[in-house]
């Protein structure tokens, strides 16, 4: 029985070593920036929130007062993220966008 060229057998081996890597591919790490203003009437800062959807980790959050604008870092997430600004106990303003089709590496998401 003839056996295959090493050249072959190598191509194959270094082909299967690579494949998995593919996987990874997807999108990365991003960084975004929030920007908006706290109600004027807010008696202490507001905090404000970036969340992947339907995650089960806590949110990044951020005390804010007066005009904001805050960058985080996010990672990727197929449902999208919310971002939410919270005073004085009440949801004020909430917004859901998309990392990579919505919003793009330092763009900004406005409240």
């Amino acid at each position: 029985m003839r056996q295959p060229p090493l050249a072959a057998l190598w191509l194959l081996a270094m082909g299967s070593a690579f494949l998995p890597g593919c996987a990874l591919l997807g999108p990365r790490d991003g960084y975004v920036q929030v920007s908006g203003q706290t109600p004027a009437e807010a008696a202490e800062p507001c905090l404000l929130s970036v969340s992947a959807s339907g995650s089960p980790h806590p949110p990044w959050q951020r005390p804010v007062t007066g005009t904001f604008h805050e960058g985080f870092v996010i990672g990727p997430s197929r449902k999208g993220h919310d971002v939410a600004l919270v005073c004085d106990g009440k949801t004020v303003a909430v917004r859901h966008f998309k990392y990579g089709s919505d919003v793009r590496i330092n763009d900004t998401v406005a409240l």
